[in-house]
């Protein structure tokens, strides 16, 4: 008995560390923004009079970036959502397919037992095995709820950062824009050093963006909860083995083994 119910507490772990896949994706695969650099072959003696045709491309990229942005952090939630649904369902079944083995063998044991001592042997031994059980289950639930609240509130912060970043790095771009737009106005004008300049802009913006994109990171704050939750899970079976053993030795020592045939 005391290895079906391992095996429970060993499938929980594994679904409730697989229950953070979507989460993961924003670590790696969050959709580069910053790539809002005027065409390279853009002449500088033709520059001002294709102004407005090179802000509108450029603007029409940020754009489409910042539906990108939308789309994939409403996307991760939605994965994310299902996985942790899925795990919930999973976690259900090996739950109820360990109750129902845990019964079996009640009933087993409840047969072999024939004295008052036996009888009352294994009735403290079902009562200490279910009280076990439901204090394993109660530290798993808490240590898998501590750590989706903890990834819910490290997204939700990452999503303002990078929802910020972007913000920033928008504004950098029209400024950079307006300005090339208010030089190319001024008689006289030298569209091969405007150019130059509104790239030198727009480039550092997005410098300034990939930066606040790496300072948002995420992974080493999935790492602490994922140490976390593994530790309080890892406590909470062990903590029900040792007490699944002793009372076993507790049963074990109400059934003497039978006398040799002499």
């Amino acid at each position: 008995m005391q290895s079906k119910l391992k095996f429970s507490g060993s499938s929980a772990r594994r679904h409730i560390i697989a229950a953070v896949g979507a989460a993961s994706l924003l670590f790696s695969a969050f959709p580069a923004i910053a790539q809002t650099s005027p065409p390279a072959r853009t002449q500088g003696a033709t520059f001002c009079a294709n102004l407005s045709q090179i802000s509108s491309k450029i603007e029409a990229n940020l754009a489409s970036r910042d539906q990108k942005i939308v789309d994939f952090q409403a996307s991760t939630t939605a994965k994310k959502t299902e996985r942790w649904a899925a795990h919930e369902k999973k976690l259900a079944d090996v739950r109820a397919a360990a109750d129902q083995k845990r019964a079996e063998h009640y009933a087993k044991l409840d047969a072999k037992a024939t004295t008052d001592s036996q009888k009352a042997a294994v009735a403290a031994f079902q009562s200490t095995i279910d009280a076990a059980v439901t204090t394993r289950k109660a530290a798993i639930d808490a240590a898998t709820a501590a750590y989706r609240t903890g990834v819910d509130a490290a997204l939700a912060t990452h999503s303002t950062a990078i929802t910020a970043a972007a913000a920033a790095l928008e504004a950098s771009v029209d400024a950079a824009l307006a300005k090339a737009e208010t030089d190319c106005a001024a008689e006289g004008a030298d569209g091969t050093a405007i150019r130059a300049t509104m790239q030198a802009s727009i480039k550092a913006a997005q410098e300034t963006f990939k930066t606040a994109r790496k300072d948002a990171s995420l992974e080493s704050t999935r790492m602490e909860l994922a140490a976390a939750r593994k530790a309080a899970i890892d406590a909470a079976v062990a903590e029900f083995k040792t007490t699944a053993e002793a009372a076993g030795d507790t049963l074990r020592a109400a059934f003497p083994p039978a006398a040799s045939a002499q």
